[in-house]
């Protein structure tokens, strides 16, 4: 009898890399945009930040090209294939460290980075509680994977089959969530995934029309009703 493959098995056995291509990477400049556009909005300076399950490593790596040269970059990644990625891109003030973040709860950090993290852990809530020491503010990125458009298509069990998804949220359950787990939510804006970056070709630009039309009118109800979005927070933990 074949043995059964869990949640954790595919992330290491290459899996997810194979049903990515590249773990993400396209999505990294536009993602160190969006937070450095934040740390400047708020005035955070921080100078030692880490990357919690940073993937490539190419958020940081961005960041890095961005921000003044003193500042140290940590990122944290457990699944081997997507730290074989992220090491070789390592220099004199950015390592990556194939553990588990908690080893970071000795030496906090200024600020801590969860970029489309924690809906892949099976005990989120546990999970984001044991990492409220790590760092005194903290910035995620959560897939707002449920939508009136997302629940029509049944666009959680395919999220779940491809990327791993285990939790599905809305911006409120977001929210709750952080809430719940114990931080306080700072700041937060809405990113679009067919903005990053903006389609190109008629028919693509067409299809995003609704999207855009709605983003730019409210946000939080084109997460509602037409989906493709995701929350961006700055948090502190309480």
């Amino acid at each position: 009898m074949a043995q059964s493959v869990t949640f954790e098995n595919r992330y290491q056995d290459g899996e997810y890399l194979a049903e990515t291509g590249n773990w993400h990477e396209d999505d990294a400049a536009w993602k160190a945009d969006h937070i450095l556009s934040m740390i400047g909005e708020t005035g955070l300076m921080p100078e030692r930040i880490v990357d919690i399950g940073c993937g490539s490593g190419g958020v940081l790596v961005d960041m890095q090209s961005k921000l003044p040269p003193s500042i140290d970059f940590t990122g944290f990644e457990i699944a081997a294939p997507a730290f074989a990625l992220a090491q070789p891109r390592g220099n004199a003030k950015l390592r990556f460290v194939n553990q588990s973040a908690e080893e970071a709860k000795d030496t906090p950090y200024d600020l801590a980075l969860m970029l489309d993290i924690f809906e892949h852990v099976p005990d989120y809530l546990g999970f984001l509680e044991t990492m409220r020491s790590v760092a005194s503010r903290f910035i995620f990125h959560i897939p707002l994977d449920i939508s009136v458009r997302s629940v029509l298509n049944n666009l959680p069990i395919y999220r779940r089959d491809t990327v791993g998804h285990l939790h599905y949220f809305t911006a409120p359950t977001a929210r709750a969530t952080l809430h719940d787990s114990g931080y306080r939510i700072v700041e937060e804006r809405f990113t679009h995934a067919k903005m990053q970056p903006p389609p190109t070709g008629w028919k693509a630009k067409l299809r995003a029309k609704p999207d855009q039309w709605l983003f730019a009118m409210s946000p939080e109800r084109c997460a509602t009703w037409l989906g493709g979005c995701s929350l961006l927070v700055l948090a502190e933990p309480v």
